[in-house]
């Protein structure tokens, strides 16, 4: 990353953690217990283990785990962030075994304390902050690792093309002002357009409160990278190059669980049988499968879907009232067993 989108944007989330947003770690949906579940943590993942969670924000993540006790049984927990971030987590922070450091990615990797010494590296909503290609986060994070050390990552995965954000990131517009304007422009549509529309050519906000809002999509059009446009097939490719063995997947836009591995084979996500598979679901998300794939089972009901080998869940989890896709892996595993990545999927696998 540019010496100067450094700066720019460690001081943008120095200001942007004093307040209240999707970010913080008060009343918030991304703190829930179900929401933290759905990504792939669990206690056991953290028992007796060293882990170093990357760019920590101002806690989101960190508060979210302690509150609901995943941390109670860690051997240590370190905390990054470069941003004034790390400041609210040490003041707030009760635990105990946790430690801080003020560093970026690139700055840890010259910290010779953290040379293989981790069991779990976390990486939650930065990946496509960091201003290396995926396939070098990955080679680097090995300077990390202990043999057969683990990598979570998350982010934010739409699968669809979100056509006008994409094309206005590939600016990297540089002036407050005009991003200023360009926001507000964004937040008043987002009211004004369906939400289908919106969706479509949008990254869009959870966020109900119109400032909240804004600021969602401000840090957006701001900060420089933010590479959320890379799929499924392009992560995998990347995973197997550098030797790392995919554990489990989650049913979160992108959330996957991997292992470095001198023995691994390429994990790939074939499209289904469409004559042994159904679509989950009966909105504007499923009609764009339809399209797209041409298929032809269709069903909102878990009786029917579960007379079929393969599930493909796609609808707008993110829908007032939606069940989440962990919710509906859930019910549709208790009628029977289905294993994600397997034989039952969520869309963004494929698009």
């Amino acid at each position: 990353m540019k010496s100067n989108d450094i700066v720019r944007n460690n001081e943008f989330y120095s200001t942007f953690f004093k307040n209240s947003n999707f970010l913080s770690f008060k009343k918030n949906f991304y703190t829930r217990n179900n929401y933290i579940k759905s990504l792939g943590y669990s206690k056991k993942l953290f028992e007796k283990k060293v882990v170093l969670e990357i760019g920590a924000g101002s806690g989101r993540l960190f508060f979210g785990l302690s509150k609901n006790l995943y941390l109670k049984r860690v051997k240590k927990y370190i905390v990054s962030e470069p941003s004034n971030g790390l400041e609210y987590i040490k003041k707030n922070c009760k635990l105990k075994k946790v430690y801080f450091k003020k560093k970026n990615f690139e700055g840890l990797l010259k910290d010779n304390a953290l040379l293989k010494k981790v069991d779990l590296l976390i990486f939650s909503s930065v990946v496509p902050h960091i201003n290396y290609s995926f396939e070098k986060i990955l080679k680097s994070s090995n300077f990390f690792l202990k043999n057969n050390g683990k990598i979570l990552i998350s982010h934010s995965y739409y699968g669809i093309e979100k056509i006008i954000d994409y094309k206005i990131k590939k600016i990297n517009i540089r002036s407050k002002l005009f991003v200023f304007f360009l926001t507000l422009l964004k937040t008043l549509l987002s009211y004004i357009l369906s939400e289908r529309i919106f969706k479509k050519y949008f990254v869009f906000s959870l966020e109900d409160n119109f400032i909240k809002r804004f600021y969602q999509f401000y840090e957006f059009y701001y900060v420089n990278p933010y590479k959320i446009f890379y799929n499924y097939k392009y992560y995998l490719n990347k995973i197997h190059r550098c030797n790392y063995k995919v554990l489990k997947f989650f049913p979160y836009s992108f959330s996957i669980l991997i292992e470095n591995n001198k023995k691994t084979k390429l994990t790939s996500l074939r499209l289904p049988p469409k004559n042994k598979t159904i679509l989950f679901g009966n909105d504007w998300i499923t009609k764009l499968l339809i399209k797209k794939y041409k298929f032809f089972n269709t069903t909102i009901n878990i009786n029917e879907a579960i007379k079929y080998e393969n599930i493909i869940i796609a609808y707008d989890c993110y829908k007032k009232n939606s069940c989440s896709f962990d919710e509906i892996v859930k019910k549709i595993s208790k009628k029977k067993e289905y294993i994600l990545g397997k034989n039952i999927f969520i869309y963004q696998m494929f698009c």
